[in-house]
């Protein structure tokens, strides 16, 4: 019964703050007089009266109560009654009330708190057996299961291959900096992001794995391999103390469809006790691409992985040997093959870890290859992951290629030029790399059927040679094929638009409202046609996004164009059934005194013969 009442306690303060804000919409006064007047932030004020949230002290919500009650007296719109029941709330007593029934609730929600977690124990091991990736003591961990790349093989010496080379490890001065922050980790009790940024192949997952099994061999690591395993790793709470969750290339997660997720789910992560370290390598362009805010009107496609990144510093890797390590590398050199056959065949002395990986063998390979079917896959594939396409089936590839090749080399192509295209990306270089690669299946043994990974090294420096020249036909109708759904064929437009393909983003997003109506495909054609000056057609369709669930049409094409054309589509809309963008102008022209221009809105209202009964005085649709 104590239970119930402090709930009733605490529903009933509840109930008094949302009343306020009810009669707050109706009467006035603005956000910005309560703000002024009472001392309370405009967003405190909004958070108590809209969402009934219970603030630590009750002085604040005193002086608001005072103030609306006060302009509904002076409002014939008001209800008397209600007017006086809510001048006549004791804010104290009841304030009063709702906090002790929090605190009961608190010491209730405590007592069963032991059992809870013993309970959620249990079932947290039985769904950790079911992962596709379970933690295992770093110990046990290869190096090559954790992506680590392997040396070259000396010369042109292909025998190796069936060998994972791991040479010797000459550290670099940010090796200190990874260490010293590691150590920092693990003698805290926070879990924290280690974000390792560089380029392909220049060192960053060994400098972890180096770090790693040297200080925390005791510790447990966890592999996840795509979002979802991610997501799902999450869920079965299998990242306990004394855990590295191991997030290597991590732009490959969070760019999946289920990326967002499983960045949210981290940031949840994080704000739990320790200590455990999130060790995150990452390419420089993709940081940028997570953590960069989306241009004007764009949707936000990262806001997770945004907030999860940005907050954390980084430790960025070189690319090079310098100074000293250059010195150490040529002493161990007289010791280690693969050392020496770096420095042998290296293009200039720092550049000795990308070589060490093969990564200018396989861009040779492209650039330079001798088959003209297997550059043009390849070429097809390099395209792809420019459009976030990163693993591109067989059937994509196939019929993308046919635009890269010249006539006569589609005239004369033999029977089985796919296949002779394919083994040509699946050849080994220097015994340790290849252009394209199988992707494993996400559970269990083998690889996924018809499914290639382009080389990261390939995608970070063969794709910047492709920028600015736009892929031939035959790769956008091989994308529309490939894209699946309407979202993808929107995803793939976005994407597009961005690179600067505007034609081709245009197409994407014709098809996706062809196959479903796709809300914000039709804003993507709304700005377009506004672009061309066909400012009727960008109307109906920014019309027909909003009917289709995009809130926002209308108000993104009010922004690109001035007033009054923007204010007499902000009415048009209202008239239409849509008072979204009205409400907002009206809003935002209230609170910058814009009384001028507020006075011209509504003379337009009353011109078009509508009264937009709440769209120019209920601020709380504003959404």
């Amino acid at each position: 019964m104590a239970n119930d009442d402090g709930k009733e306690a605490a529903q009933h303060f509840t109930d008094l703050l949302r009343s306020l804000g009810q009669m707050r919409a109706l009467t006035g006064p603005s956000w910005r007089h309560l703000a002024r007047q009472s001392g309370v932030a405009s967003s405190t004020i909004q958070d108590w009266v809209k969402h009934g949230s219970t603030p630590d002290e009750v002085d604040g919500v005193k002086k608001v109560a005072e103030l609306i009650v006060d302009a509904a007296r002076q409002d014939p719109r008001a209800n008397p009654d209600v007017v006086a029941r809510i001048a006549s709330v004791d804010w104290t007593a009841a304030h009063s009330a709702a906090q002790a029934a929090r605190s009961g609730l608190r010491g209730e929600q405590a007592a069963s708190s032991r059992s809870q977690r013993l309970r959620a124990g249990r079932m947290a091991r039985e769904r950790i057996a079911g992962l596709p990736d379970r933690p295992s003591p770093i110990a046990d961990w290869e190096a090559q299961q954790l992506n680590v790349h392997a040396a070259a093989a000396p010369g042109d010496d292909s025998s190796a291959a069936a060998a994972f080379v791991l040479p010797v490890y000459v550290r670099r001065p940010h090796d200190e900096n990874v260490r010293h922050r590691l150590m920092s980790i693990v003698n805290g009790s926070r879990i924290e992001l280690l974000v390792l940024r560089g380029g392909s192949c220049t060192g960053k997952t060994r400098t972890a794995y180096e770090a790693v099994t040297q200080h925390l061999p005791d510790w447990h690591l966890i592999y996840p391999k795509t979002a979802d395993a991610l997501v799902a790793a999450l869920e079965a709470n299998a990242v306990t103390e004394g855990t590295v969750l191991w997030l290597d290339d991590a732009q490959q997660l969070f760019e999946q469809p289920a990326g967002e997720e499983a960045a949210a789910a981290l940031r949840q992560l994080v704000e739990q006790p320790g200590p455990v370290i999130v060790l995150v390598t990452i390419w420089p362009s993709a940081y940028l691409r997570l953590t960069a805010p989306p241009m004007r009107d764009a949707p936000d496609n990262h806001p997770h992985a945004r907030a999860l990144l940005r907050p954390w510093s980084i430790i960025d890797v070189p690319e090079e040997f310098t100074g000293e390590s250059l010195d150490e590398f040529y002493r161990r050199a007289e010791e280690d093959s693969a050392l020496n056959a770096a420095l042998a065949s290296v293009a200039h002395p720092g550049a000795l870890t990308q070589t060490l990986a093969a990564g200018p063998d396989l861009l040779d390979h492209w650039l330079h290859a001798v088959c003209p079917y297997g550059k043009a896959v390849l070429t097809a594939a390099i395209d792809a992951s420019r459009l976030g396409l990163s693993r591109p089936t067989t059937a994509f590839l196939l019929s993308a290629a046919p635009g890269y090749l010249r006539a006569h080399e589609r005239a004369e192509a033999p029977h089985d030029w796919g296949q002779r295209a394919l083994d040509y990306g699946y050849e080994l270089r220097k015994g340790v790399a290849r252009a394209l690669n199988a992707v494993p299946l996400s559970e269990g043994m083998g690889a996924e059927p018809g499914v290639h990974a382009l080389a990261d090294y390939l995608e970070e420096h063969a794709a910047p040679l492709r920028e600015g020249l736009v892929p031939p036909p035959s790769f956008w109708t091989a994308i529309e094929s490939e894209a699946g759904t309407a979202d993808g064929l929107w995803r793939f437009g976005q994407v597009a638009a961005q690179l600067g393909f505007h034609a081709q983003a245009e197409q994407l997003y014709s098809r996706a409202v062809q196959a479903s109506g796709h809300a914000e495909a039709l804003w993507g054609l709304a700005r377009y046609r506004e672009l061309a000056g066909d400012h009727q057609e960008a109307e109906r369709l920014a019309l027909e996004s909003e009917r289709a669930g995009n809130p926002y049409g209308v108000r993104r094409l009010m922004k690109m164009r001035r007033w009054p054309a923007s204010a007499e589509l902000a009415v048009r809309a209202d008239a239409a059934g849509y008072p979204r963008a009205l409400s907002r102008l009206s809003w935002e022209l209230e609170n910058v005194d814009a009384l001028d221009l507020f006075d011209e809105l509504w003379q337009m209202v009353t011109e078009a013969g509508t009264y937009a009964s709440d769209s120019v005085s209920k601020e709380d649709e504003q959404g």
